[in-house]
């Protein structure tokens, strides 16, 4: 398959399956994980939104460095985008943002869902911006009668 493809492929993947894990580096330098919603954009950024006092905001603003994964079980494919965490400051770009997610939630679930982080008691909503530096794919065949071998691509986007 031809490099280009892959690309889109993976960019397809993430905006078609935005639940993901995070990992931060915490406050004691140890990788800590979370579920989270994002947002793929055509340059491989992802959108995400928390609140100041989750302990991944705060992971963050002590350490910027971030890697988001999302996978599928039924397809045995993954896209994990490596890179530097921002915290939105623009105001207009907040809200395109929380506009966005709420179609997404409204796409994605029944009127009665509400998303995690809304549950939280952890202050003020931050919206966050992990900017790539690496893009990895993992593909593997998912027929055990299958020669294909494991498929694993890397990029900067």
């Amino acid at each position: 398959m031809e490099f280009s493809q892959e690309r889109n492929d993976a960019l397809n993947f993430l905006q078609d399956h935005p639940l993901g894990t995070l990992s931060t580096i915490s406050q004691t330098q140890k990788p800590e994980l979370a579920a989270v919603y994002f947002i793929t954009r055509k340059d491989f950024s992802c959108l995400f939104v928390t609140k100041v006092g989750t302990r991944k905001f705060k992971n963050i603003t002590a350490h910027p460095s971030g890697s988001l994964l999302s996978y599928s079980e039924d397809l045995l494919y993954s896209v994990e985008v490596a890179g530097e965490v921002e915290i939105i400051k623009d105001t207009l770009e907040v809200a395109k943002a929380i506009e966005s997610f709420q179609e997404v939630a409204s796409a994605r679930h029944a009127q009665y869902w509400i998303p995690p982080v809304s549950q939280l008691q952890a202050g003020q909503y931050a919206v966050c911006k992990l900017v790539p530096a690496a893009v990895h794919i993992h593909s593997y065949a998912t027929d055990l009668d299958s020669d294909a071998l494991p498929r694993q691509l890397s990029f900067k986007p």
